[in-house]
């Protein structure tokens, strides 16, 4: 069976490109044949070019150097477009045999234009010297041809000009003003300059040749092969018309012939990198992708940048669904052929099926914006739209494809379904009627009608058009679930039960019958009986990702979360490029706090996925909230590569550079993302995120600054402006900003433990307490804000109050380190043994701690425990070095344990430093001397 490959559309000249320039590339694996001299020539008169050389070059081995032969020689690598080794041959022949050089001098330029010597070419003192007329004119011809290839069209028409003022009707000069002409878009003229060469010279082949040229470079395959039969006939070496022949056959879908075209020229250049470009076009139309890429990526070696070449390369990917390495062939297509709307199209389309929504707009968007722009741009740009949530641009766009198509049976569909996505209800169903009035069995209108009608909701009328459905496909067995639906909507589950089970019927296996009648099952409680539907559709299709997961579910449901982490990792080991289960098993293993096994899923994906959008932003999210945030940036960083316009990832990469501390980079992304959408549901945590890591409240104020500037509300931005004023000490003004922040949501913890910090500092310690107070009534399980209350009433001098919050705190957490070394603090006069209880049980949960290690010291001093509390200090000391406090209770133990002397050497290193303590340590030194 063959398959259509819609060419790729771009400019071309007279010749295909993909032949200039491959032919320089020609190299040839002679053999040696024994024959008389007067055969070669014989061989390269009637063709055979290949046997000529053979001959000759057997000759030449056996210790014939004759320079003739070798001239003979290098005249046949000519014609088998084997520049190199022509010139090689040429010039020996002529420097050992003192031949006219003048005589060869055709033929060397003409090796030397095989090879892309222009330059070399032009350069040449001795044009003009050529005694033959006719070698005069191809040596101009050929320089025409060297201008023409620099880009030099002026130089290039004086040239063949010069040609034709020698012989006037000179094949060569004629058909390179002929190709001269093709190139400015000016095809009369090419084309009549192609006829005069034939009329001239009907036994030259090139003037055939050059009118199959012209005929398949606009796209008129049956006069191109008709030309080229004539050049077939003619030419001395058929190979490269037989080539082109064979690529206007398989314009022609002449696939049987094209390739007998194929081998017939494979015969005579069989290294020719041509003949894989046309072996792989030919399987692409057979439907076999993965030999035609091979064909392919063979050809493109030698011509890397040939933008049809890269299409079908990029044709055969998206065939066997390798849509990230048809990403990059197709872009490289539209890069070197960006008119090609074709190219767009596909590389939309593999984007697409990557989700990548962003990267096929920007394909497809030059294209939309043109006023001639083709159906198949707006449908696929409506397509993205309609993923996009961007219904309304959907319409608009699959309204513009379906002028220029009225007649297409998809398109009406595709504006329905985005009319029904935008709220337009009535506008989708008039369509939808439309569609199915001139064809009731379309069956993905159908159902978007039924689905239509039961969100209205209008049960009835859904019903009326499953049943119409029915009518039109007796045999569906998604008519059976669009009346099982409608039915449900009714609510009537026996007959919704019936026509799901008759679905199934119809279809084993069927996943949208299956799903449906195990949800019922479900809210039955007969879990095993929806397991066995699952199992159902896993029988016809045991890589179905929908059925896995929904089994999956079953199992956490029922608490087995081993089995259900098992049951997805089995499926991915089967599936490996299956993004969603991939995806699945990650958020499964970070749920189970296995975050490294959730990150080497996501690193592990096979190289299709590894760059794709989805996965790169599940990555970028694990490797952030693993603490890892260099790494999230460069997986980030590569998403925005691909995500230009995506605000998400922007801020996200704002998120990771904030957890680096890389200020720069993170407010580059931040304000970059805020352009985009500063609506976006990330904006305000990343806002909370952005602002510690600035250096300081200078940075931090002008970050404000940008932020106010960009003119729209932003989320978040009032809690930045209410944090200034708290790091900028002005906490008056703190105050009010918090308590608006507050009181607009009175449920945001941050702000309030925020507001009371403010309160504290300020001080303002009764407004403190009431807004503690107030919060707690609603929240009295807060154990944070009890904590602070109870630190505010220290603050007020009210002891007792703080210890009654302590001690209720530490009834629903006795070893909490923070409430236990507080309320040894308020203890050590009152109490010094409860003081040294508590101060113990918080040494014992954070023994490094150096503040808890200083009160466990005063609580021991306290005691009378004088050398255990010197032994608490020093280790509080080591901890904290340069806290003068901890040293001056470090000291006072060594003094009571009996040692002046190291009290005095604690001491002295931080007299002369401002701290609470500083005169009790003068006078603590004093004591020291006594």
């Amino acid at each position: 069976m063959t398959q259509e490959i819609p060419p790729m559309t771009s400019q071309r000249g007279l010749q295909p490109a993909l032949v200039s320039g491959v032919l320089a590339l020609l190299i040839l694996m002679p053999v040696a044949q024994a024959d008389p001299l007067a055969d070669a020539r014989s061989q390269w008169q009637s063709g055979d070019g290949r046997a000529a050389v053979r001959t000759l070059k057997h000759y030449l081995r056996q210790g014939g150097n004759d320079p003739a032969v070798r001239a003979l020689l290098g005249q046949v690598y000519l014609d088998l477009a084997s520049g190199a080794a022509a010139e090689q041959e040429l010039k020996r022949a002529i420097k050992e045999g003192r031949l006219n050089a003048t005589e060869y001098q055709t033929d060397v330029a003409q090796a030397q234009l095989l090879q892309g010597k222009y330059a070399e070419i032009l350069e040449d003192p001795a044009i003009g010297s050529p005694t033959d007329p006719r070698k005069q004119a191809e040596l101009h011809a050929i320089r025409g041809e060297a201008y023409l290839a620099l880009g030099q069209p002026d130089q290039a028409n004086q040239a063949f000009d010069k040609a034709l003022d020698l012989i006037s009707t000179y094949p060569r000069a004629l058909l390179g003003l002929a190709r001269l002409a093709a190139r400015q878009d000016d095809m009369t003229r090419a084309r009549a300059l192609v006829d005069q060469a034939i009329t001239a010279n009907p036994g030259d082949s090139t003037g055939w040749e050059a009118r199959g040229d012209l005929a398949l470079s606009n796209r008129m395959p049956q006069p191109a092969e008709e030309a080229f039969g004539h050049a077939i006939e003619t030419a001395r070496a058929t190979w490269m018309p037989l080539y082109k022949r064979a690529l206007a056959r398989l314009e022609l879908e002449k696939l049987v012939e094209a390739q007998a075209d194929i081998d017939l020229a494979s015969q005579q250049v069989p290294q020719f990198p041509g003949l894989n470009y046309a072996r792989g076009l030919l399987l692409l139309k057979q439907n076999q992708p993965e030999p035609a890429l091979a064909q392919l990526n063979l050809y493109l070696p030698y011509r890397p940048e040939d933008p049809q070449a890269l299409y079908l390369a990029g044709v055969a990917l998206f065939q066997l669904a390798r849509y990230q390495e048809a990403d990059e062939y197709l872009t490289r297509a539209c890069r070197t052929a960006p008119d090609s709307s074709t190219a767009a199209t596909l590389l939309a389309r593999a984007r697409l099926a990557r989700g990548d929504l962003k990267g096929a707009e920007t394909a497809l968007r030059p294209f939309a914006d043109q006023q001639a722009t083709n159906p198949d741009v707006l449908e696929i740009l409506g397509d993205v739209m309609a993923q996009d949530g961007r219904p309304g641009e959907a319409g608009a766009l699959l309204r513009q494809a379906l002028a220029a198509r009225p007649d297409d049976a998809q398109t009406p569909v595709k504006l329905a379904a985005a009319l029904l996505a935008d709220g337009e209800r009535e506008a989708a169903e008039l369509e939808l009627r439309a569609l199915l009035e001139k064809n009731p069995a379309d069956e993905t209108a159908q159902v978007l009608l039924v689905r239509l009608l039961l969100a209205k909701p209008d049960g009835a009328a859904a019903q009326a058009q499953a049943l119409a459905y029915l009518a039109a496909v007796p045999d569906s067995p998604r008519a059976q679930v669009a009346l099982g639906l409608a039915h449900l909507a009714l609510g009537d589950e026996p007959a919704a039960r019936q026509a799901f089970a008759r679905a199934l019927e119809l279809k084993p296996g069927f996943a949208d019958a299956a799903f449906n009648l195990a949800t019922l099952e479900r809210h039955a409680g007969r879990t095993e009986a929806a397991r066995a539907l699952y199992g159902q559709v896993l029988a016809v299709d045991p890589r179905d990702a929908d059925a896995t997961l929904l089994l999956t579910q079953l199992d956490v449901d029922a608490g087995h979360q081993a089995a259900a982490l098992a049951r997805v990792r089995e499926a991915v080991t089967k599936d490996p490029a299956n993004l969603n289960l991939r995806l699945n098993l990650a958020q499964g293993y970070q749920s189970a706090g296995q975050t490294q096994e959730a990150l080497r899923t996501l690193q592990d994906a096979v190289p299709t996925l590894a760059d794709d959008p989805r996965l790169l932003l599940a990555r970028g999210q694990l490797e952030l909230a693993a603490g890892q945030p260099f790494k999230a940036a460069t997986t980030l960083e590569t998403l925005v590569n691909r995500q230009p316009g995506s605000a998400q990832t922007r801020l996200l990469l704002a998120n990771a550079y904030a957890a680096a501390k890389q200020a720069g980079a993170m407010q580059g992304h931040l304000l970059a993302g805020l352009k985009v959408d500063p609506s976006s549901p990330l904006v305000g945590p990343t806002l909370r995120n952005v602002y510690p890591a600035l250096p300081d409240p200078a940075a931090k104020a002008a970050l404000i600054e940008r932020l106010l500037a960009l003119g729209v509300p932003l989320p978040g931005l009032p809690l930045l402006q209410a944090r200034l004023s708290l790091d900028e000490e002005k906490y008056e003004e703190a105050q009010k900003r918090l308590g608006a922040l507050l009181q607009s949501d009175p449920a945001d913890r941050e702000v309030l433990l925020l507001l009371l910090s403010a309160q504290v500092k300020a001080p303002a310690l009764e407004s403190a307490t009431a807004t503690a107070d107030t919060w707690l009534a609603v929240h009295p399980d807060d154990a944070e804000v009890r904590r602070r209350l109870a630190q505010i009433y220290e603050r007020r001098g009210q002891p007792q109050q703080a210890i009654e919050i302590y001690r209720s705190l530490l009834q629903a957490q006795p070893d909490d380190p923070v409430t236990n070394n507080n309320l040894a603090m308020l203890l050590l006069e009152q109490d010094p043994a409860q003081a040294l209880d508590h101060a113990r049980a918080a040494a014992r949960a954070v023994p490094a701690d150096p503040a808890v290690g200083d009160t466990l010291g005063q609580a021991l001093l306290a005691r009378g425990e004088a050398q255990a509390a010197a032994q608490a200090f020093a280790q509080a000391s080591l901890a904290a070095p340069k806290d003068p406090t901890i040293a001056y209770h470090h000291a006072r133990a060594l003094l009571a344990a009996g040692e002046p002397e190291r009290a005095r050497a604690a001491l002295q290193p931080i007299l002369g430093q401002p701290f609470p303590e500083e005169e009790a340590a003068r006078t603590l030194l004093l004591q020291t001397w006594q």
